[in-house]
């Protein structure tokens, strides 16, 4: 009896196990066939616009096979519904008729709306699709009870990465009267300090406008102009000797009084200055104290024209800066450079300045342009000028910290002429500002003013 109990209560076990299965077998049939997602996308072959130069050396455009299309990956919003490219394919991409690769989970079935109408048309994997604008696609379950829907966007670049665009501001005639000016950037505001007469005068205007210019309250010698620095969320000049700084432009300060010609430079915790000795100074409290900096080499060769600056982390110690100063002087037929490393994990080290002295021919060094001006911008330093004959020079462009320069072509200036002086600055939007006498130009090369969308999501 005992036995037929136990064998009746396994019968039972295995039934209910058995139901158990089935019935999350069937919980699981019953999701796949309720599912309405996409999981992936992606284009096949698409051709885009080449430039490229005819065996008789004459530039043309061809229309080619783009082998970086992999590159652009596809992200998919379930949330908001959406299936777009952050990074937008070349101007000029052919993506009026295209092969899609799309993924259903569970097999839903795809269905793509008109371009005129409600209709619909269903996906197949064989056929070209227009997507020269937005898509809104219908994806069915197997049951065909639930339906999501999702837009399709394949973002082309309206305009060519490469392109250099410049705006022209309305002329200012107090800039005209300079003899020459300085630019610099502060708290998203152009600064423009320049020399006329026995004074340097200062005005600003907001990055978004450029037409409308504030002088400041104060005025300052005549050559403070060429010592304007911006060094952690402050302006510095040197005035007849004093050491000054502000915050917004308005209300000067005096941090240090020294025999010096001109601010040069700037680090996280340092100033550099060409002292009336004609060497290399350094301050560590913002310009009250200064002591002699040690040179590898003659201070006859430190630049003292057009001197500018460029400060950056080495790509291998982000504790450590790099300084390098540019700028002319009389004993180079080129513009020459300097640098020093400031280790800010190590203060007790202090590193003597170095005389870059480049091996590379001629033809890699940067020209002593007249009012040469030197930028970090799009990861480089990028030197702008005036040749000898009153021209804009050529933009040259070092990813070594100025030992190699090269042309980029791609850098070209107002179509105009420079008038007398000739400043620049970069600001927080990669646009570069240019002043000239009574022109004012701000422009960009169009990639540095494309933004990505986002990229991360969550179902």
């Amino acid at each position: 009896m005992r036995n037929k109990i136990y064998s009746l209560i396994a019968m039972l076990t295995i039934a209910l196990a058995l139901t158990s299965c089935f019935n999350d077998d069937d919980e699981r049939e019953d999701k796949r066939s309720r599912e309405t997602s996409i999981v992936a996308f992606s284009l096949q072959e698409i051709k885009v616009p080449l430039d490229t130069v005819t065996k008789a050396g004459k530039d043309t455009t061809v229309i080619a096979k783009y082998r970086k299309i992999n590159k652009h990956r596809f992200y998919i919003d379930h949330n908001n519904g959406t299936i777009y490219n952050p990074d937008s394919l070349p101007y000029g991409a052919r993506v009026k008729a295209v092969i899609a690769n799309i993924v259903t989970k569970s097999g839903g079935t795809l269905y793509f709306k008109s371009l005129t109408d409600d209709n619909q048309t269903p996906y197949a994997q064989k056929d070209s699709i227009d997507f020269s604008q937005p898509r809104t696609v219908f994806v069915y379950s197997q049951n065909q009870n639930f339906r999501r829907t999702y837009t399709i966007t394949v973002n082309v670049h309206k305009q060519r990465g490469d392109e250099f665009t410049w705006k022209a501001f309305n002329d200012n005639a107090d800039f005209a009267l300079f003899e020459n000016a300085k630019m610099v950037t502060h708290d998203k505001k152009i600064y423009v300090f320049g020399k006329k007469g026995s004074q340097t005068l200062g005005y600003f205007t907001s990055e978004e406008d450029g037409n409308t210019w504030t002088q400041l309250p104060a005025t300052f010698a005549a050559e403070a102009y060429k010592s304007v620095i911006v060094n952690q969320g402050a302006i510095y000049l040197l005035d007849n000797g004093q050491i000054k700084r502000t915050t917004d432009g308005k209300t000067w300060e005096t941090t240090g009084t020294a025999s010096l010609q001109q601010l040069v430079a700037a680090s996280k915790t340092e100033l550099y200055a060409l002292s009336d000795s004609k060497t290399l100074m350094v301050s560590k409290d913002n310009g009250a104290n200064w002591t002699t900096e040690t040179l590898d080499t003659d201070a006859a060769k430190l630049p003292t024209e057009s001197v500018g600056y460029m400060c950056r982390p080495l790509a291998a110690n982000s504790q450590i800066d790099r300084v390098v100063l540019f700028g002319t002087n009389t004993t180079s037929n080129h513009a020459i450079m300097w640098s020093k490393l400031v280790d800010y994990s190590n203060t007790a080290t202090n590193h003597k300045w170095s005389f870059v002295k480049s091996e590379a021919s001629e033809t890699f060094l940067l020209p002593k342009y007249n009012f040469l001006t030197v930028l970090y911008y799009n990861n480089k330093a990028m030197a702008f000028g005036v040749t000898s004959d009153g021209k804009f020079a050529q933009v040259k462009e070092s990813s070594n910290s100025g030992v190699v320069w090269t042309t980029n072509k791609a850098y070209v200036y107002p179509a105009a002429t420079p008038s007398g002086y000739f400043a620049a600055t970069a600001d927080s939007k990669n646009y570069i500002w240019i002043v000239s006498g009574s022109k004012v130009w701000k422009g960009r090369i169009n990639s540095m003013g494309w933004e990505k969308p986002q990229t991360d999501f969550t179902e």
